[in-house]
């Protein structure tokens, strides 16, 4: 509370002490008839408006109960661009009023001089103190004020000179160029602003809701007291080795030569792959020779070359001191997996289930319901990261949040996981996993 009323003064001084610069510029733009005071008018009006919605918007926001994301939102996008246009067209419009003036006496530019030296002065307090307040009670509206009120100090300092020239060879061709000069720094300090106003306004409305999406998801992933991993591609890079064992080493095992379309081959359930395998080999197997061939096979691999995703073991130690369940659910025979595990030190599963202890294929809608049976928890309180687009599709269905972990083999369905997926990863290093798992 005592925050928000130093906030609150603080503005509100702001508002007071900027309210007379236009006044009192106005009135000396009857005395004198300088390009760079009529420029300082339409400058300090412009922010004397932006000043003033600031500290509206202020008020509505820190007004407890009052205001909403959505509406705060709403209100500071109006502003910004309600201030922005301003400042675009009284840059133009100082532009136009340099150039095309044909009046060589200046008159008395005092006013404006007074002025502009009074605002370095008050303008660098200003900056100082919205400075420091960001600092210690961070607040969007202070980081602005605080950019603003910079600013302005350096551009009250360029008027301050080109006035003080005018004033003291008011008909010279000194005093004519210092007029031109300081209108034109004035106009195009404003046009910058404008223009840099507009650019984060339509920045932001490209990704609307970012904060609001963030804090929502950060609240829901703290809540998931399950958090499920698939095994292959997901905690393992292991992938590239599945294939070189179903595409070559499946073939030497049973004394074959590799058949090429057997890498078209491998898609679908383990039967339907097994099934394939027999039906282009013409071997006389049933699926579970088969399954013994895959095991061995791959489980040198898993014994000697594939290795952890970056940041994986890390990860999982830190969500296990946090109190989370880990659950390992992997389309791999249980005996395979166990070889992973074993050599990676992963005992830190509180339970290990795949398509054997289930009893349905991970490509099937019907798995996750009996996944989450057996558990005994429901969706709301489950995340799964996964890799393969088709589980990702089929947990979905039965309203799992999901975290998708690319790689170069499912990179045909990046947009199709951003669009699904709670988030997206490359590995587990990830800054935003960070943030929103760990971070307060």
């Amino acid at each position: 509370m005592k925050n928000t009323k130093s906030g609150k003064l603080t503005l509100l001084m702001s508002v007071l002490m900027s309210t007379p610069g236009p006044l009192v510029v106005g009135i000396g733009l009857l005395m004198g008839k300088s390009s760079t005071q009529l420029a300082d008018f339409f400058r300090r009006s412009a922010e004397l408006l932006a000043i003033i919605f600031s500290f509206v918007i202020y008020l509505i926001t820190t007004k407890e109960g009052k205001c909403n994301e959505e509406k705060k939102r709403k209100l500071e996008n109006l502003a910004n661009l309600f201030v922005a246009s301003i400042m675009c067209i009284c840059s133009v419009l100082m532009i136009v009023l340099a150039f095309f003036s044909e009046s060589e006496d200046k008159g008395s530019v005092v006013p404006g001089l007074v002025i502009a030296v009074l605002g370095v002065v008050a303008n660098t307090i200003f900056w100082i103190r919205y400075t420091k307040m960001n600092k210690t009670q961070p607040n969007k509206i202070f980081a602005v004020q605080a950019r603003l009120y910079g600013a302005k100090s350096l551009v009250d300092s360029c008027v301050t000179i080109a006035l003080t020239i005018v004033a003291i060879f008011p008909l010279s061709p000194v005093a004519y160029y210092f007029d031109l000069v300081g209108s034109i720094v004035v106009a195009i300090y404003l046009f910058g602003c404008g223009i840099k106003t507009f650019v984060e306004h339509f920045k932001n409305k490209d990704n609307s809701n970012t904060s609001e999406n963030y804090k929502i998801l950060k609240d829901t992933l703290m809540k998931k007291d399950y958090i499920i991993f698939d095994f292959d591609n997901t905690l393992v890079d292991s992938l590239g080795y599945w294939h070189k064992a179903l595409d070559k080493d499946m073939f030497l095992l049973h004394n074959l030569k590799p058949n090429k379309k057997m890498k078209n081959l491998r898609v679908g359930t383990n039967e339907e792959i097994a099934n394939n395998f027999i039906n282009l080999t013409g071997l006389k197997l049933t699926n579970e020779v088969v399954f013994d061939g895959w095991h061995i096979c791959i489980s040198k691999y898993y014994s000697e070359k594939v290795k952890l995703i970056k940041g994986v073991k890390e990860f999982l130690i830190a969500l296990k001191k946090q109190g989370k369940k880990l659950i390992l659910c992997s389309a791999t025979q249980d005996r395979t997996v166990q070889v992973g595990l074993k050599r990676f030190g992963f005992d830190m599963f509180d339970s290990l289930e795949s398509e054997e202890t289930i009893g349905v294929s991970k490509r099937c809608p019907e798995f996750f319901q009996k996944l989450l049976a057996k558990l005994g928890t429901t969706v709301e309180n489950v995340i799964f990261f996964e890799d393969s687009y088709t589980s990702v599709k089929n947990a979905l269905k039965n309203n799992v949040d999901c975290i998708g972990v690319m790689h170069k083999f499912n990179r045909d369905h990046k947009k199709d996981f951003k669009q699904k997926c709670k988030l997206t990863i490359k590995n587990y290093k990830d800054k935003k996993l960070h943030k929103l798992f760990f971070e307060e």
